[in-house]
């Protein structure tokens, strides 16, 4: 029993310091934020990636291999008759074609989602004609009239029903000297068009010197089964006609239609499209609903790969007979997604470093409000010989016991998000509990390490001199270096290959620690401006609340320089967020990407223009306003804790001043004025560090927006500054409330604290 209370003990004692439970909890609530930002991030990259997959047609989801059909079946099988082989036999050379595709791409394909092998398939499709009336003598062609492309779909009959007449059979050579090929069209499509099952109608070319024309009669009518599905989407002509818009010429419909499989042979045997080829397309779909954000950059190497590999398998075989190129729309979708999602890392890592940063500097200042708690204690421990270790120990121990427990719960909250974290996110997440168990640790011993003697006290008043002189040189040191960063950031710029500049991602820091600098240089001058102006005043609120702030200065530098980082932080952040073009720009910057990068070229495509935001840029947009809005919070969060830890110096000073007569509410307006003056400062210094940020950032996000830039505006610049005045007040003030208590018993027999 008497074991097992010796066990108990530390731990309950660790479990009453506030101190201990306020640093406990906020490492918690940091654990748990990170958690939380980081799969709520991805879990809206994946969600976006999915949403620009899903609205692509089925033909931009599939691997294809073309070549030309006539020369295919003269070098695959040396037709020269219809006889020779019957249309049946070649629908199975063509399944055929399309599962030795599919080898070819499954063995190459390491890491390529393929659909299943009975996925894939053959299709046959003409050239485009202009549809016109049927005729024996020459009309000319005008554009905008209505065309046509046909072509053969394997088992089309299990995904379409007749409505009239029957499927195509035949190919005729007429006396004319003009081909006859019989088609089936969509029952909408005829009504379209004014023709009927048994109308023929003439398919002509364009162009200076056309071909002959190819006489096309219409032998059945059909109805797709089901539409929408994937069989469909990779020719929607042969549902009905499509409208066609393309910039600098006249509006027009195309529409499709069906080859038989008995018309096969005589294709090959006559090819009446010979002229301008029927093009033979061996379709491999693949498998993207389970692509997640970050594997975009690896899929596209894997894809290319394949491709190329695939590609040089099937020419050093002989059953293809002719030369096949395997391409894919799809790595063009996934280079714009991967280039916005570079641009949007960017993006969010230059506040994301801020905004560690202020949370490092929090959790610090709990630990050093643990450390002030125990001060005492250790001192008199210290002088009776303690050794240094055990009180470090002791101070660790403390801290474990209640960060351990609440940090493991943040753990196993995060877990229950839905979402998935990055594989290395619980190594950076392991800092958070090692530095507020080792913070305390640390600033135990440097605090008893060293008890300087009287002579030694006196040397340090005599050298006293010396202290602004080295204070002049670090601090010039470190606006240098400051400026340095910033310079080496903005002709950094943003790696198009993907990869985040440290100094890039430090800018705010930078920028932000730059300008606190000066601030914290030139704000003396300006205090004791204050303080001369109020002393000519009749009121000593001013007074008192400027003289408290000259009197302890660390409270005040630390709000200075936080809430200049958070404030330099968020207008980053918000300008981020408004700036136009990301959307716009992505195909440049992803074409860019795949022009550097070390990619055959198998797999090349053209990226269209975007016409507007995506899913990608929105949510980006989305986390850029979390992140604002935690960078503001932090910071106050910070002012409160830097309040709190002059809380037994302000007990002090506020039990002596109602001694004289001041009232609750004056003390109230004392800490007003305390707090407005660093407050203030901060929030000029975070408005003024914008301009050396944005400077330096500028150029890499000029490259990742592709041309577009951030810009702060009035708006950018005055929603961030109220909040951080008004919720750093807030919280200073709340702080400075807590502070108070316990004035009644800081006063030495009988003296009364008016108002506590």
């Amino acid at each position: 029993m008497d074991s097992l209370r010796s066990l108990i003990r530390p731990v309950a004692h660790a479990w009453r310091r506030p101190a201990g439970l306020v640093l406990a909890v906020l490492t918690a609530c940091f654990l748990l934020a990170s958690a939380t930002g980081v799969r709520t991030d991805l879990a809206a990259r994946d969600r976006a990636l999915q949403t620009m997959l899903s609205s692509l047609p089925a033909s931009a989801r599939e691997i294809t291999a073309s070549t030309d059909f006539d020369q295919y079946v003269a070098q695959s099988s040396g037709i020269s008759t219809p006889d020779a082989i019957q249309g049946d036999e070649i629908a199975v050379a063509l399944d055929g074609n399309a599962q030795d595709a599919y080898t070819a791409v499954a063995r190459a394909s390491a890491g390529v989602p393929l659909a299943p092998a009975s996925a894939a398939w053959t299709s046959l499709g003409s050239p485009t004609y202009y549809v016109g009336k049927y005729t024996t003598q020459f009309v000319a062609v005008y554009s905008g009239e209505p065309e046509i492309q046909i072509g053969y779909l394997g088992d089309y009959a299990q995904h379409a029903r007749l409505t009239a007449g029957r499927w195509p059979k035949a190919v005729k050579l007429l006396r004319s000297g003009l081909f006859s090929v019989e088609v089936a069209l969509p029952e909408s499509e005829l009504t379209a068009l004014g023709l009927h099952v048994g109308s023929p109608f003439m398919a002509r070319s364009g162009g200076s010197v056309p071909p002959p024309p190819i006489v096309m009669v219409v032998t059945g009518a059909y109805q797709p089964i089901d539409p929408d599905s994937a069989y469909w989407q990779d020719q929607p002509t042969d549902v009905s006609q499509q409208p066609v818009r393309v910039k600098g010429s006249t509006p027009y419909v195309l529409g499709g239609g069906l080859l038989g499989q008995d018309e096969l042979a005589y294709l090959a045997a006559l090819q009446p499209f010979a002229s301008q080829g029927l093009n033979m397309v061996t379709h491999v779909p693949l498998q993207t609903a389970s692509v997640k954000a970050g594997q975009v950059d690896g899929l596209i190497t894997a894809i290319d790969s394949a491709l190329t590999e695939a590609t040089s398998d099937l020419d050093s075989n002989s059953f293809i007979g002719s030369d096949m190129t395997f391409t894919t729309p799809l790595v063009a979708t996934l280079a714009q997604f991967d280039a916005e999602q570079q641009a949007g890392q960017l993006e969010t890592a230059m506040p994301g470093v801020g905004l560690a940063l202020i949370g490092l500097i929090a959790l610090l200042m709990a630990a050093r409000g643990t450390v002030d708690r125990e001060a005492a204690q250790n001192a008199v421990l210290r002088a009776r010989g303690a050794p240094l270790w055990k009180l470090a120990g002791g101070a660790a121990r403390d801290s474990a016991f209640t960060v351990v427990p609440l940090c493991a719960a943040a753990a196993f909250i995060a877990a229950l998000i839905p979402g998935r974290s990055p594989s290395a996110l619980w190594k950076y997440e392991l800092l958070l509990p090692v530095i507020a168990v080792a913070g305390p640790a640390a600033l135990t011993a440097l605090r008893l390490r060293h008890r300087p003697s009287a002579a030694a006290r006196r040397g340090a008043a005599s050298a006293g001199r010396n202290v602004a002189a080295r204070r002049i040189v670090v601090q010039g040191a470190l606006i240098l270096l400051c400026f340095l960063g910033l310079a080496e950031a903005r002709s950094t710029g943003f790696s198009a290959g993907g990869g985040i500049d440290l100094f890039t991602a430090a800018a705010p820091v930078l920028s932000a620690v730059l300008v606190a600098l000066v601030i914290l240089n030139l704000g003396p001058l300006l205090l004791r401006a204050l303080l001369r102006a109020a002393d000519r005043r009749t009121g000593a609120i001013g007074l008192l609340g400027l003289a408290r702030t000259a009197r302890t200065p660390a409270p005040a530098a630390v709000t200075v320089l936080i809430l200049t980082l958070a404030l330099a932080t968020a207008d980053l952040t918000l300008a981020l967020r408004r700036a136009g073009g990301a959307e716009g720009a992505a195909a440049a910057a992803a074409q860019q990407i795949y022009r550097v990068s070390a990619y055959s070229g198998t797999s090349t495509f053209s990226l269209p223009a975007q016409s507007g935001p995506d899913a990608l840029v929105n949510a980006t947009a989305g986390y850029l306003s979390l992140l604002a809005v935690m960078a503001v919070a932090t910071g106050c969060l910070v002012v409160a804790l830097a309040t709190a830890l002059e809380a037994k110096e302000r007990r002090t000073v506020v039990a002596r001043l109602t001694t004289m007569g001041l009232t609750a509410g004056q003390a109230r307006a004392v800490a007003v004025v305390e707090l407005l003056g660093p407050i203030v400062f901060a929030a000029v210094g975070g408005t003024v560090s914008a301009a050396p940020l944005l400077w330096s950032v500028r150029p890499a996000l000029s490259q990742a927006l592709g041309g577009a830039d951030a810009q702060v505006g009035t708006a950018v610049l005055a929603l961030p500054l109220i909040a951080v005045i008004a919720l750093a007040l807030g919280a200073g003030m709340a702080a400075a409330a807590a502070a108070r208590r316990g004035v009644t018993g800081t006063l030495r027999l009988g003296d009364q604290a008016e108002g506590a």
